[in-house]
């Protein structure tokens, strides 16, 4: 027997990894995937059409606001990150219908035509 060149070897290696975790592939159903789909993978800032990356608490939870679907929305990380978090923009309201926008303290339906 002659041995395993490393290539192959690393590549049986591979092989066998991921077909002993390949039920690990599935994505889960978390809350956050779930609000995501249902807001069609995109953020839900009005005028943004960047793929959401994140699910965002309406009502902070640090402020007593609950985990249930309608107190979270899609958003893009710089939305989420800068603009929510960063103090430039909020939002109030249900989701996924009954929001208000809100950037620099003026009601926000996305830019202008």
């Amino acid at each position: 027997d002659r041995p395993v060149p490393a290539g192959k070897c690393l590549a049986i290696v591979a092989w066998h990894f991921l077909e002993t975790y390949k039920w690990l592939e599935r994505p889960r159903r978390t809350p956050s995937r779930k609000v995501r789909e249902r807001d069609g993978g995109s953020c839900q800032v009005p005028g943004c059409s960047h793929p959401a990356d994140d699910s965002h608490h309406v009502d902070f939870r640090s402020h007593g606001g609950g985990d249930e679907a309608e107190n979270q929305i899609s958003l893009c990380r710089f939305h989420h990150l800068r603009c929510i978090h960063g103090g430039w923009m909020r939002v109030v309201g249900r989701a996924p219908d009954g929001l208000t926008w809100f950037l620099r303290g003026r009601v926000w339906t996305g830019p202008r035509a």
